[in-house]
């Protein structure tokens, strides 16, 4: 049994080799679905995001914002509430309908209250500056990489520890 516990804690010293941690954290560049029926508005907030570095996509309304979420994965949902077609606040209801986890944050001028099932993760007031919403999406993304963290080394540990115990 000594020998099991002593694996295991060399197990998760290996894991805790910044080399080790660093490459079961790395991500690539996170991808942000822009969904805002302004044509002027989205072009600014997806040329603020990009050239903050990250890969965006755009669409014009919740239609097409929804075709893009069946079609790719995306890291955040930006969406104005206030569209044709479909609202923003009825996407995301799609999104956690069909059991989608993206953090979402809610652009909009006349949003009162939000249902807390819908797990809104951020709301931005419009009108906003581009400031203001950079610091807004890196903070969500922030927390949810924080989040996929402690699940990887979760994750991480379990293994190590179920492979120490076969040994």
């Amino acid at each position: 049994m000594e020998g099991v516990v002593m694996q295991t804690q060399t197990n998760l010293s290996a894991a805790a080799d910044p080399g080790v941690v660093a490459s079961l954290f790395e991500r690539p560049s996170r991808r942000i679905l822009v969904v805002e029926d302004d044509e002027i508005i989205r072009a600014i907030v997806a040329h603020a995001i990009t050239q903050a570095g990250y890969d965006v996509d755009t669409a014009e309304n919740g239609e097409q914002g929804w075709a893009a979420l069946k079609a790719r994965e995306y890291d955040l949902l930006i969406t104005d509430n206030n569209m044709p077609c479909l609202t923003g606040l009825e996407l995301v209801q799609m999104l956690r309908s069909a059991s989608m986890t993206l953090p979402v944050i809610l652009a909009s001028g006349g949003t009162s209250r939000v249902d807390p099932s819908l797990r809104i993760t951020a709301t931005l007031p419009k009108p906003f500056f581009t400031d203001q919403l950079l610091k807004v999406v890196q903070e969500v993304l922030h927390a949810t990489a924080d989040e996929m963290r402690y699940c990887d080394f979760f994750t991480a540990t379990l293994a190590n520890l179920r492979c120490a115990n076969k040994v």
